[in-house]
């Protein structure tokens, strides 16, 4: 009897853990589900160590480039990389159309804002001339509006407005005069709307980890936390269902991320507090430029159905589609290699081997 007794406590352990066993399994499938690119496991583990591979591919060739970015940014907007420009501008050029009729399709009122980000006092300035230019005649082709805000920055000098010496990336203060200059265009924008609508499917709408909260270490002596929503976006709150206010969204780079700073100092929060009425949902990603953009607009940004779709752009989205920034900021861990006239370029400096990673 002691002994059948020992083997139903057994027994009902063994069942006790094979059911956690179970609902974990169940747990995790359904978890995958949610945030999975794919539908297959398998498929899924093999891109994920297939990104890790190629990013790691693509900072080894940052690293060995971090120094030398001040030369080729000079040359790049300099006379010796016109021709290279101009194959970046025609890229940018082919994929800004494409988001064009990405917003049009589904009634998205598209706005393209333009922040300066060089200090006018140093050479790599010599990029903001033919930057404003190209993003003035590419919008002015496709009839969306240019929300320039050079003058406006500008009229602060470039240390109030950035998180200078640490870091040229705009601060509080910076982004705050970027919402009240976003507050006063939006204004005759409030009646667009969207003729889609969204019903929590996909249930990830961006490109950063949902429902995280944690500490970013990019500097140290800059720490910040990220939070962000069930969505994906950098947020407190989640996308409202259904739709109780213009909603607003925001593409774009760090600048628009908020790199540096708390979710409160962003211009997207900031916009959002001057504005209750609107909801505003931040998209923005490190390193970010047209490619990886409209590939997040289409495949994730546009389910949302955003009123409004606000670009963000800057000169380093010109110098962004190097192969080797393209390559480690790449959403699917995609690699990238030099072409022709990257090679010519980078010869030209001296600069040759970079090609070959």
């Amino acid at each position: 009897m002691a002994l059948s007794t020992r083997k139903k406590l057994l027994y009902s352990l063994l069942a006790v853990v094979l059911a956690g066993v179970i609902v974990e399994v169940v747990l995790r499938c359904i978890y995958f589900q949610f945030k999975a690119t794919s539908p297959l496991a398998l498929q899924t583990t093999l891109e994920t160590l297939k990104g890790r591979a190629n990013r790691q591919a693509a900072a080894d060739v940052i690293e060995r480039f971090k120094d030398t970015r001040q030369p080729t940014w000079r040359a790049l907007f300099g006379e010796q990389g016109t021709a290279l420009r101009e194959q970046f501008e025609q890229q940018y050029e082919l994929e800004f159309g494409r988001l064009v009729k990405s917003c049009q399709d589904i009634g998205s009122t598209l706005v393209v804002l333009y922040l300066p980000s060089t200090d006018p006092q140093s050479p790599d300035h010599c990029s903001e001339a033919p930057s404003r230019a190209f993003f003035e005649r590419i919008t002015g082709e496709e009839g969306v509006l240019l929300v320039d805000l050079t003058a406006a920055i500008r009229e602060h000098t470039w240390q109030d407005v950035t998180l200078l010496p640490e870091d040229d990336h705009f601060s509080r203060l910076g982004n705050r005069i970027i919402a009240d200059q976003l507050v006063r265009v939006l204004g005759p924008l409030q009646a667009k709307r969207c003729q889609q609508t969204y019903n929590g499917q996909p249930p990830v709408c961006a490109d950063l980890e949902p429902g995280a909260s944690r500490q970013w270490d990019l500097l140290s002596d800059l720490p910040f936390r990220v939070t962000t929503n069930a969505q994906g976006f950098r947020g407190n709150q989640d996308v409202e269902i259904p739709r109780k206010r213009q909603r607003i969204l925001l593409l774009g780079d760090s600048y628009t991320f908020g790199v540096h700073l708390p979710n409160a100092h962003t211009y997207a929060a900031q916009l959002a507090e001057q504005q209750p009425g609107l909801e505003v949902l931040n998209a923005g990603v490190v390193g970010y430029t047209i490619n990886q953009e409209v590939e997040l607009f289409q495949e994730r940004a546009s389910a949302v159905a955003p009123d409004i779709t606000v670009l963000q752009v800057l000169d380093n989205d010109i110098y962004g589609l190097f192969f080797f920034t393209r390559s480690w900021f790449d959403r699917k861990g995609r690699q990238y290699e030099a072409s022709r006239a990257e090679r010519e370029f980078l010869e030209e400096l001296g600069l040759g081997e970079l090609s070959d990673w």
